[in-house]
C-alpha cells in the first residue's frame, strides 16, 4: 500500500484536508471518481489523475472518471428519457467500472433542497446497493460556496445547508466503516478576488481543481 504524502510543487497549489483516516492506494488499484459536476470536470482540467498517476507509476493503478453534471446518490441527472431511470444508470456504471477504490462525492446539488435527513436515507441505499462489490469506499464531503458579493446572492443559509449535508455524510462514513475525506476547508467563503477558487462561487476554475487535487493528496 502506498499513502500519499508528498507535494507536486509545480503542478498543485497547498491546502489543508481533514480526514479521519490516511487513503492507501494498493498496486492494481482500479480507482473510480463518482459525483456532480466537479467530479465531472475533474477530467477536463486533469490535476488530480495527472498527480496520481506520476505517483504511484510503478503501481499499475488506472482510473475511471464518473462524474456528472448535477449528480445526486439517486442519479436522477442520469436517466435519459425520466429522472427514475438514472439510478440504475448510475449502479451499471459503476458496477461495469469494477473499482477496488471508490471515492463517492455527493451532497453539492442535494444540498439546494435542504433535507439532510432525506440525503441521508438516500445515500445509505447507495452504499447498501454497491456493498457487493467489495470496493474500499471513500465518502467525500461538499465545498461551500464563495461569497462574491453583491449582485451575487449572499451564500451563507446556502453553505449552512452545505455543512449539514458534510455532517450527515461524515455520520454516514463513521456507521458504515468507510474513509471520509471532508472538503469544507477547501473554499472559504469570504476570499480575495485574485485568490478566488470558483468561476461562478460555485463552479471550480483552474486554480480551484489544483487545490481540489492537492486535497486529494494530502492523505
Amino acid at each position: 500500500m502506498k499513502k500519499l504524502l508528498f507535494l507536486f510543487g509545480g503542478i498543485l497549489a497547498c491546502g489543508d484536508l481533514v480526514a479521519d483516516e490516511s487513503i492507501t492506494f494498493e498496486k492494481g488499484d482500479r480507482v473510480v471518481f463518482v459525483g456532480p459536476t466537479f467530479v465531472e470536470r475533474m477530467a477536463s482540467f486533469g490535476y488530480l489523475e495527472t498527480a496520481l498517476t506520476l505517483a504511484l507509476s510503478e503501481e499499475g493503478v488506472t482510473f475511471r472518471n464518473l462524474g456528472w453534471s448535477a449528480d445526486t446518490v439517486k442519479g436522477e441527472s442520469r436517466g435519459y428519457d425520466k429522472p427514475q431511470s438514472g439510478y440504475a444508470n448510475l449502479l451499471n456504471n459503476i458496477r461495469k467500472s469494477k473499482p477496488t477504490l471508490l471515492f463517492l462525492a455527493y451532497g453539492p446539488a442535494e444540498s439546494w433542497a435542504g433535507e439532510p435527513e432525506n440525503f441521508a436515507v438516500d445515500y445509505q441505499k447507495l452504499l447498501d446497493d454497491l456493498k457487493h462489490l467489495g470496493a474500499r469506499t471513500v465518502l467525500v464531503s461538499p465545498f461551500l460556496q464563495e461569497n462574491w458579493g453583491s449582485p451575487m446572492p449572499d451564500p451563507t443559509a446556502h453553505n449552512a445547508d452545505l455543512q449539514t449535508h458534510a455532517a450527515a455524510i461524515t455520520k454516514l462514513a463513521d456507521k458504515n466503516g468507510l474513509a471520509h475525506l471532508s472538503l469544507l476547508e477547501l473554499v472559504k467563503s469570504e476570499v480575495q478576488k485574485e485568490k478566488r477558487l470558483t468561476m461562478n462561487s460555485l463552479h471550480f476554475n483552474d486554480a480551484g481543481h489544483r487545490a481540489l487535487a492537492k486535497e486529494f493528496l494530502a492523505k
